[in-house]
């Protein structure tokens, strides 16, 4: 057994640290060429279509595991409307009414909201309504120029959040 000297698990602690840092860095350069790339492509995205196709492809990265939906306001009148869903992904004829993007809690405060349970009584009552079972959520608002253009919700197990780096990816998308 080797006994570590107090100059040895100074070194140690340094070491520890250092990997620490390392990862940080690893994870920051990431994020930054995710958002490079990201911002690369919707500049490159002529249409509405386009943009839906890099916003779900940006999402299966971020999250895999964790089912979206994405609801736009309709150019024409103010209702959120079902862009995409990957928490229903077989069920072709789901067809949500359009709501008011004012039912979105999220919207409503301009701000990201994470939920361990949508079990929660202060849950956001349109997202509340869009799932059948608890499970836990994030809900962020998507705004343009200080209006907003939409809400997107990402679901997964009951009592179980989103790792702080996933809510900040959904956030700068």
């Amino acid at each position: 057994l080797a006994i570590l000297t107090p100059l040895g698990m100074a070194h140690r602690r340094t070491t520890v640290r250092v990997d620490r840092l390392r990862r940080a860095l690893d994870a920051e350069e990431q994020r930054q060429a995710f958002e490079a790339e990201l911002d690369l492509a919707l500049a490159q995205a002529e249409d509405e279509e386009t943009v839906s196709d890099v916003v779900r492809n940006a999402l299966e990265r971020i999250d895999p595991d964790r089912p979206v939906e994405l609801h736009l306001v309709e150019r024409d009148r103010p209702l959120l409307a079902l862009v995409f869903s990957t928490i229903h992904p077989d069920d072709d004829t789901l067809e949500p009414p359009a709501t008011s993007p004012w039912e979105s809690l999220a919207a409503r405060r301009a701000q990201t909201l994470v939920y361990d349970s949508t079990d929660r009584l202060d849950v956001c009552p349109h997202l509340k309504s869009r799932i059948e079972v608890p499970c836990s959520a994030v809900a962020v608002p998507l705004m343009a120029m200080g209006r907003i253009i939409g809400v997107l919700y990402a679901t997964g197990p009951n009592g179980s959040r989103p790792t702080e780096r996933a809510v900040h990816a959904l956030d700068m998308l």
